[in-house]
């Protein structure tokens, strides 16, 4: 909004449900209040921001509005995001702590609700993922396994993101490392009780990951990148030998 709000020759109007709208971090809050006063060397480009207040009632700011009001309800609203936040990751991880999987489903899974408790279901894809994790042991290229994936379920998976989105997703083994802490969870609850994916399955699908078979003939292994190597945010990067 502010980049093409600074496109504009003339100051424009601003319509918000409410302040909260507008912005919760500091920088756009700073964004804003420079362009309705014409502060920090930026030219007004804001004439009026309208929205609604407390008490439900249209409410404006110009730029005859009280500085100090307007920034501190805005640094309000991001006190107020974060705190929102807190909250929203204690609960999340509080139902992964008990086994629950608060996010949405990988493929050939849902999540159902039974005796007040969260639990993760296989759907009618299951069997077809589970072939998919089968094949990747046998051998079968990324463009044979996404093909069948289409074929048989309409799931549609592109061949460079089978490893990121299944055969590397340990939500199939019952674990999850919530990505905010870097906190590790085992033993989600699947409501058939076992996990879809045996973890000598999966085993055997990791030591896969990262072969490739080129014109030098061979599958490639025992290099030195011999466990999955991850980045900061969780990533797996792909181990293969370069041409």
């Amino acid at each position: 909004m502010i980049a093409e709000i600074d496109k504009l020759k003339t100051p424009c109007i601003v319509l918000a449900r409410d302040t909260s709208r507008l912005s919760r971090n500091p920088k756009d809050n700073l964004g804003i209040t420079d362009r309705l006063y014409g502060d920090n060397g930026f030219k007004q480009k804001i004439e009026k921001i309208y929205f609604l207040g407390d008490s439900l009632e249209i409410e404006s700011w110009d730029n005859r509005s009280d500085k100090k009001v307007v920034t501190d309800k805005l640094k309000q609203n991001y006190d107020e995001s974060l705190e929102t936040k807190k909250k929203s990751i204690n609960g999340i991880l509080i139902k992964l702590a008990n086994g629950e999987f608060p996010y949405a489903t990988p493929k050939g899974l849902t999540r159902i609700r039974m005796n007040d408790k969260g639990f993760l279901q296989q759907t009618e894809q299951m069997s077809f993922v589970r072939r998919a994790f089968e094949m990747k042991v046998e051998g079968k290229t990324h463009k044979e396994i996404s093909k069948f994936l289409r074929q048989h379920t309409g799931i549609n998976i592109a061949e460079k993101d089978l490893s990121a989105r299944l055969f590397t997703n340990r939500v199939y083994i019952g674990e999850y490392t919530e990505k905010t802490t870097g906190n590790h969870y085992t033993g989600l609850k699947f409501i058939e009780r076992a996990a879809p994916i045996s973890r000598t399955l999966w085993d055997n699908v990791q030591k896969c990951i990262g072969r490739k078979i080129s014109q030098y003939g061979e599958k490639q292994d025992d290099h030195l990148f011999g466990a999955r190597i991850k980045s900061e945010t969780g990533h797996v990067f792909s181990k293969y030998l370069a041409k």
